[in-house]
């Protein structure tokens, strides 16, 4: 199943007072059921996520984070498979911007796992392309 809410979470308040403090956007926007736009790169322990890797939900193969265009695309490459789980997930988005990135080069494709979207990254950074906004997603599973 999909999460509905992270923010409500025990113990979320001071993860928000914490990112605040170190200049992170603690913000935590619905996209959809299950997918939040989160201001911050590791979004684990502020929403009591489990960070450990996952690499199949139910015996399903997945990419537990990759890039994309936007949510929807993960939603539908794997929005069925974490729907009919009985194990709570969130897919966590990231905005990344080309025009936030320096011309030494900053976010590299390579590391952020397979690109799922229908653009065609031609350059080693984001930076170089034509390309102006991606997503980083990563699939959490919700701790009890």
């Amino acid at each position: 199943m999909l999460a509905d809410v992270l923010m409500d979470r025990p113990g979320s308040e001071d993860m928000v007072m914490l990112l605040t403090s170190i200049g992170q956007k603690p913000t935590c926007g619905t996209l959809g059921q299950g997918a939040f736009l989160v201001g911050t790169w590791s979004p684990a322990s502020a929403f009591m996520l489990d960070p450990d890797f996952i690499d199949e939900v139910d015996g399903k193969p997945i990419d537990q984070y990759g890039v994309c265009d936007d949510w929807e695309q993960v939603m539908a490459l794997y929005g069925r498979i974490l729907k009919d789980s009985e194990d709570t997930y969130a897919v966590c988005l990231k905005e990344v911007r080309r025009d936030k990135q320096s011309s030494g080069g900053v976010w590299r494709w390579h590391k952020w796992g397979p690109y799922i979207g229908h653009q065609a990254p031609k350059h080693e950074y984001l930076y170089d392309e034509d390309i102006d906004v991606v997503y980083t997603y990563h699939i959490y599973k919700v701790e009890d």
